[in-house]
């Protein structure tokens, strides 16, 4: 059996999405209806002061309590084929559930347009991963990944620096507050379009945290062009649960230790 490395398999970083975005105004509120206890880490009079401070509480609070994420990718990109290229629509999703400590923890991938599948398990000393492509199914063994991958830091941190957030609304429930940030406009295009786009325009996304630093929901949008061709993009992280996370080993691990 083959060990190796193994990058967390949905590279949305690469990924560029379909249109729609959320209108807003991407104005900051008055500063002073959020109070300094309700601040999340890194904002600070009702902007996001310090995103490393962020994503850092994001990590460490989801490594906890354990958490489940959904991250939905959707754009076009131009691909070589035997020498040609070809622009095509890219559509992936990936569900991850990982274990309060980090391990163990699942992801399933779906590349809908390339008719793909990874599925991936991992304890506290090997990461698992079965693969479908192209009607081959292969399987690899390698280091599990740390929480802060797997709570998509790498794919979040670069894209929060890229803009200036303000605070737009709180939402106050009994047990949780929400703060949603607004940005409109980035700071560097290549850090949130993908490679090969031209003509990059009308960037807006949406951060929501809570007080402990948790990203619940972040959503980019913007429109660009590959090879003349006009498009857009969507990208989405969900935090879908918090807590009460069980992963069990999955049959097909199993068969490979056998």
């Amino acid at each position: 059996m083959r060990r190796s490395r193994i990058p967390l398999v949905l590279a949305v970083a690469l990924l560029l999405v379909t249109a729609g975005c959320q209108s807003f105004d991407g104005s900051a509120m008055d500063s002073s209806a959020l109070s300094s206890e309700e601040s999340p880490p890194g904002v600070v009079d009702g902007r996001l002061d310090n995103e490393t401070a962020l994503l850092a509480a994001h990590a460490a609070a989801l490594n906890e309590t354990g958490f489940e994420t959904l991250v939905t990718a959707n754009g076009t990109r131009p691909v070589t084929f035997g020498g040609e290229r070809q622009v095509l629509n890219v559509s992936r999703s990936q569900r991850t559930v990982v274990a309060a400590g980090g391990t163990p923890y699942e992801y399933h991938t779906v590349n809908r347009e390339a008719g793909s599948r990874f599925d991936a398990w991992a304890n506290g000393s090997t990461h698992y991963l079965r693969g479908d492509v192209g009607g081959q199914t292969y399987y690899r063994t390698g280091r599990p990944h740390a929480v802060a991958s797997l709570a998509f830091v790498d794919l979040l941190g670069p894209r929060i620096a890229a803009a200036d957030y303000a605070v737009a609304s709180v939402n106050r429930t009994d047990d949780r507050t929400l703060v949603t940030l607004r940005a409109e406009g980035t700071t560097n295009a290549t850090a949130v379009f993908p490679a090969n786009a031209t003509d990059p325009s009308g960037y807006r996304s949406t951060l929501v945290v809570d007080g402990e630093g948790r990203i619940h929901r972040f959503e980019a949008s913007g429109t660009y062009a590959v090879d003349g061709r006009d498009t857009s993009f969507r990208l989405v992280f969900d935090l879908v649960r918090i807590g009460d996370v069980t992963v069990e080993r999955p049959e097909w691990v199993a068969e490979m230790s056998a």
